[in-house]
């Protein structure tokens, strides 16, 4: 039931918990350099959170575009049952490139957006510049800044964003992009 819900083990869940707070004792006086730390005097708690926990994927509002970066506009949506989801990169007023992919019909909005996201980051891996993704899911930002999200998807975002590009969650979208040829709300389902 727990790989269903793709839930961590409870036991495994158990067993980290009990180390972060289980004290740790030297089993023996250590010598460093002629300073003796006596095993009695030492008790201290191993930290031991796993390394998903402690990725955050910071993010923030942003009112107006960067001209001077690449530029990268994502969305998923469901629509007559169908789901999909887009993403148009632009540098300044051009639009670079256009994305569309096409998902099972029983994938959730949230998911939609999520692949979205990583979609345009693994498109975009290639530019040398400075890359600014802007979204209006902010659930899905809210997931990349928790360190308990438990979606496969938002792991492997994050493993692909950290300390590469920075998040900006759109407030609304910038009238020079909407006035383009195609928004991303009429890139086309396949």
């Amino acid at each position: 039931m727990q790989i269903l819900a793709a839930c961590i083990p409870l036991d495994i869940e158990a067993r980290n918990e009990i180390k972060k707070f289980k004290p740790f004792k030297l089993r023996k006086d250590i010598d460093i350099d002629g300073i003796v730390i006596r095993s009695n005097e030492v008790y201290d708690f191993i930290c031991t959170d796993p390394p998903r926990e402690k990725i955050k994927i910071v993010w923030h509002f942003k009112d107006q575009i960067e001209m001077n970066n690449y530029n990268v506009f994502t969305d998923g949506s469901k629509c007559n049952g169908r789901v999909g989801c887009g993403a148009v990169i632009s540098y300044g007023d051009q639009i670079q490139r256009e994305f569309s992919w096409r998902l099972n019909d029983e994938v959730r909005v949230f998911l939609a957006e999520a692949k979205g996201i990583k979609n345009s980051i693994i498109e975009t891996l290639y530019l040398q510049s400075e890359i600014n993704i802007y979204t209006d899911s902010r659930s899905v930002v809210q997931s990349l800044n928790s360190p308990w999200s438990q979606y496969e998807i938002i792991h492997e975002i994050k493993s692909l964003l950290f300390f590469l590009i920075p998040l900006a969650l759109e407030s609304a979208r910038p009238q020079k992009i909407t006035n383009q040829r195609r928004t991303l709300k009429e890139v086309p389902l396949l």
